[in-house]
Parts: C-alpha cells; sequence; structure tokens
C-alpha cells in the first residue's frame, strides 16, 4: 500500500508543483534504505516528497537550488502519518496527504517564507541557516488561518511584526483556545511539530517566543495535550522554560548579552 500511495502523491504533486514551474527529476524517484523520495526542481529551490518506511510517515520537504541540483540540506513543510488499516483507509489517507501538501506548496505566504530562507541559505552559504519569526508566524496559518490577516494588520500598524506581542496578542488567545477545548488529534500534531521544527531551526527570537511567550503561558493541562507530540529537543525546551515561570531570570555576567537580546524582544521575559 505504501508504493501505491507513494506514486499517487507524486503523480497528483506533479500536477500542481509543475504549474509553478517545479519538474520531476526522474533519477530521484527511487527507493532507498530508509523509504521512497522523489525530487521537484525550481530555479531557485527545490520540494522532496518523502515516505519514511520506518515511521511510517510522509513528509515534505524543501531546500535551496544549486547549478541546477536541489543541495539536499532538507528542512521539513509537513510531516503526516501513513498507517492505514485497508485500501479504502489507504485511499483516503493519501487524499488528506495531497491535500495537506498543495495547502503547503500554494499558500503564498507559505512559499514566500520558504524562498526567503533558501535565499538566505545562499547568501551565507557555509553559515547555519535560522529562520525568523515571520517564518514561524507564516507556517502557523495552517493551523489558525487567521493569523494571514492578523499579520497583514500588524505590518500596516506597527510597519514591522513585533515577534513577542504579537505571539502575545494573537497567536496565544488561540493557542488556549484550541487547547481548553477538545482538538483534533492532527490539529495537535501540527502544532506540535511547527514548535518543534522552529524550536530547533530558528533563531533566538524565534525559540523565544515558542518557550517564553507561548508554552509558558500555558496551563499544566494545556501543555500536556502538545508534548506527547514534541520532539526530544522541544520537550526539553518546554520542560526548562515552563521551570522558570514566575521567577526573575538573571543571567551571570558573561552571559548579560542573553538578557538584552531577550528584554529586546518586546518584552517576553514579562
Amino acid at each position: 500500500m505504501e508504493q501505491k500511495a507513494f506514486e499517487q502523491v507524486v503523480l497528483r504533486m506533479r500536477e500542481v508543483l509543475e504549474k509553478q514551474g517545479y519538474v520531476l527529476d526522474e533519477n530521484s524517484v527511487r527507493k532507498g534504505k530508509t523509504g521512497l523520495r522523489a525530487f521537484f526542481v525550481g530555479a531557485e529551490m527545490a520540494y522532496g516528497i518523502f515516505y519514511e518506511a520506518e515511521t511510517k510517515r510522509f513528509i515534505l520537504r524543501y531546500c535551496s537550488v544549486d547549478n541546477g541540483k536541489p543541495e539536499e540540506k532538507w528542512r521539513n513543510r509537513s510531516t503526516l502519518l501513513f498507517d492505514p488499516e485497508n485500501e479504502e483507509d489507504a485511499s483516503r489517507m493519501t487524499d488528506s496527504i495531497v491535500a495537506d501538501f498543495t495547502d503547503e506548496v500554494t499558500e503564498k505566504d507559505n512559499t514566500a517564507a520558504a524562498l526567503q530562507q533558501v535565499k538566505k541559505h545562499r547568501r551565507k552559504k557555509g553559515e547555519e541557516s535560522k529562520t525568523d519569526p515571520l517564518f514561524f508566524f507564516n507556517r502557523l496559518v495552517n493551523v489558525f488561518p487567521e493569523i494571514r490577516e492578523e499579520l497583514i494588520v500588524e505590518r500596516i500598524t506597527y510597519g514591522q511584526i513585533r515577534p513577542a506581542s504579537f505571539a502575545k496578542e494573537k497567536v496565544l488567545p488561540k493557542t488556549h483556545a484550541l487547547l481548553q477545548g477538545t482538538p483534533a488529534e492532527a490539529a495537535l500534531k501540527k502544532l506540535a511539530e511547527i514548535y518543534s521544527e522552529l524550536y530547533m531551526n530558528g533563531d533566538v527570537d524565534v525559540r523565544s517566543v515558542i518557550t517564553f511567550v507561548l508554552l509558558n503561558d500555558l496551563s499544566d493541562e494545556e501543555a500536556a495535550k502538545l508534548e506527547p507530540y514534541f520532539s526530544d529537543d522541544m520537550k526539553n525546551g518546554c520542560k526548562s522554560a515552563r521551570s522558570m515561570r514566575g521567577k526573575k531570570l538573571k543571567p551571570e555576567k558573561p552571559k548579560k548579552h542573553r538578557r538584552i537580546v531577550a528584554e529586546n524582544l518586546d518584552g517576553v521575559r514579562r
């Protein structure tokens, strides 16, 4: 069922991506040690569709293109479980995967943010590439669609995105509303996946927003709903940050610059 589903996902995503100028690299379609893969190559960026047999997951990734070939320093865009019980279930899950991947590659804000990252990576080739708060907020549009319009209003009103304030005023209330209800497992997984990926790949502002602004403000019951889906790094980061709730942090003098960065992040330690 996995092979058939993979072929369907690649075939249907080919129709979507070719309209945007991404061409399927026929030589990339292969079965490796960990599973299946196929690459779609554009002028500046490539998308990769992967199926990992061990984890039973389909993963949409992207990376920059160098001399017409993917650099293969992949970043995750979406990860979805594929563990069907029968053919009918497999067909339904395949449709869901195609729909999710299509949203990811056609949503303008997400695509623009991804292109920004690969361009930044090319400018700083050989250095570690980090994602910024705008990229993080654009990823959250997949969970909270209304954030798209709120980002526009934020820029019109303030001339820029205020990372900590936007997270506290716009993202946090939506997160509370989601976690205080009976959220679908897919929504929890998606939110936890975004937090985990951006905590690992994000710059200092992104990491501070995730931990000190968003996760620190959750109740124990709310945090418990997300934690099972976090990566190990995110679990450790969450535990460490939440242990500091209600405390005034006083970094040692050699680390004083970290306190300044956090204070400049628009009240992130409030």
